[in-house]
């Protein structure tokens, strides 16, 4: 019996809600595949869309090139089967798929150059506006050619108003191409001015997709080198942010987890660097595309050059199965490699030197010259401290019912003293469970160091109530969270 609409309707819109990932991709790729062979037809843009997007943010986005093109040409043949969310998420897209391609040296320059203009002719039939086209002009213009030649793009994009479609999207995802333009510029002030102000703005969301963990990591190291007061507590803040950010999801930020690598080399951290790439080696030989392993690579190439150079690690073993390097050095020579040979790919592709030029730039970046101090230093309600304060491992007594800070030989007598007691450690207990639950609650919304600093206090009120295993428990989890920030 052939289903229903609201059924097959039903079931896309339970894998519509699942969490990105093999699970999702694979039930969307299966439910595609029903639709398109017994239907409802009515239900296939639908279906589609759902396997498009469970492709692009998986880090499949070549995959999405296939049902993207059964998509527009159900679209152009059959436009009564799109309802208006049908049509909506095939602008979507769009959007999605045409600044994709430029990722791909396999794609010609002609064939970007047509999808755009599609994109162009599309969107302003269906009324979209302007700004989302020239903003895929511009970005198209700065990786063939280079900022001279993308500017008109930029300060074109900077006066078009907002697309009737898109306009709705957040700040953060804005506000991410006005730093790069200053980075790209060198105007790092001004990059740091619009990164805070979007920050700042209550309107926007904390997070959106790989903001701010992608411009975070591009000011880091001209945080770090420029070394006015704040700038060290600062960039030790940011650091941790990106790296939670980062390190929850690594398939959607593989060029921050390169641009960490780098960061720690250049700002004093060499053995670090190496610990965090040895984590994340698996980049060095996959990626979503070839653009975002070139990426990854040349700031690792960049990385290591600073360890063998202004370290000395040159021969320092490395544990990495991806790569044929047994040492620091052999590494670098192998990412310096791979990272030419890319970027000539997308230079054959282009037609001008741009990729390669820029691949070099980026390896041949200088330390910060200043050691920046990553020590995770917490005051017990959880506030970063000024630096003044000892480490993490010396203020675990200073919570409210801590040890120590009860002395029942102050009692009038033994029986006064037993109900103090007691009653201390009622206190301990209730202490203990509320920094535990505020603990758990900050590690599920990512704030690590919020975290780390109240298992230490519930650690400690524990000790007080004489909770000995609870206290060791809480300790346990201070450390792991602690450890993945190294």
């Amino acid at each position: 019996m052939a289903r229903t609409v609201a059924e097959a309707n039903s079931i896309l819109a339970r894998i519509e809600h699942m969490p990105f990932g093999p699970a999702r991709t694979q039930a969307a790729a299966t439910e595609a595949a029903r639709v398109e062979a017994d239907g409802p037809e009515q239900c296939l843009a639908y279906s589609l869309n759902v396997l498009i997007a469970s492709y692009t943010f998986t880090g499949e986005q070549e995959k999405a090139y296939v049902p993207f093109s059964r998509l527009v040409k159900l679209y152009d043949t059959r436009p009564d089967l799109f309802d208006e969310k049908d049509h909506y998420d095939l602008q979507w897209a769009f959007k999605w798929m045409v600044n994709g391609l430029s990722s791909f040296p396999g794609v010609s320059a002609e064939r970007i150059d047509a999808a755009i203009a599609d994109m162009e002719s599309r969107f302003g039939v269906d009324g979209i506006g302007a700004k989302t086209v020239i903003r895929s002009r511009y970005f198209w213009a700065l990786h063939r050619y280079g900022k001279d030649a993308a500017e008109p793009y930029f300060q074109k994009w900077l006066v078009t108003p907002n697309d009737n479609v898109f306009g709705t999207e957040c700040d953060m995802c804005t506000c991410n191409t006005d730093v790069f333009h200053s980075i790209e510029a060198d105007d790092w002030e001004d990059a740091l001015a619009k990164f805070d102000t979007a920050l700042a703005d209550p309107e926007n969301p904390s997070r959106c997709f790989q903001e701010p963990a992608a411009m975070g990591s591009a000011l880091l190291p001209w945080l770090a080198r420029r070394g006015q007061p704040g700038d060290d507590d600062r960039a030790r803040t940011l650091y941790r942010r990106v790296r939670e950010q980062a390190d929850a999801d690594p398939t959607d930020f593989v060029a921050v987890l390169g641009r960490m690598v780098q960061f720690l080399a250049s700002s004093g951290h060499p053995k670090r660097a190496l610990r965090y790439l040895e984590k994340n080696s698996k980049w060095l030989v996959k990626a979503e595309s070839p653009l975002e392993r070139l990426q990854f690579v040349s700031r690792v190439a960049g990385g290591l050059r600073l360890l063998v150079e202004h370290y000395g690690m040159g021969d320092t073993a490395v544990s990495i199965s991806e790569v044929p390097a047994a040492t620091v050095s052999e590494l670098h020579q192998w990412t310096a490699r791979e990272t030419r040979a890319i970027a000539a790919e997308f230079d054959a592709r282009n037609g001008t030197a741009t990729v390669s030029q820029r691949a070099e730039q980026v390896m041949a970046a200088n330390p910060t010259g200043r050691v920046l101090d990553l020590t995770l230093r917490l005051e017990p309600d959880g506030a970063d401290t000024d630096g003044a304060q000892q480490p993490i491992t010396a203020s675990v007594t200073t919570f409210p019912g801590a040890a120590g800070t009860f002395d029942p030989t102050v009692a009038n007598s033994g029986e006064t003293a037993g109900a103090a007691l007691a009653a201390n450690q009622s206190t301990s207990e209730q202490d203990a469970q509320a920094a535990l639950d505020t603990a758990e609650d900050k590690a599920r919304h990512g704030d690590v160091e919020g975290a780390v600093s109240h298992y230490v206090a519930a650690a400690s009120a524990y000790r007080a109530a004489g909770r000995l295993r609870d206290a060791g428990f809480a300790y346990a989890e201070a450390a792991a969270h602690t450890y993945n920030l190294d």
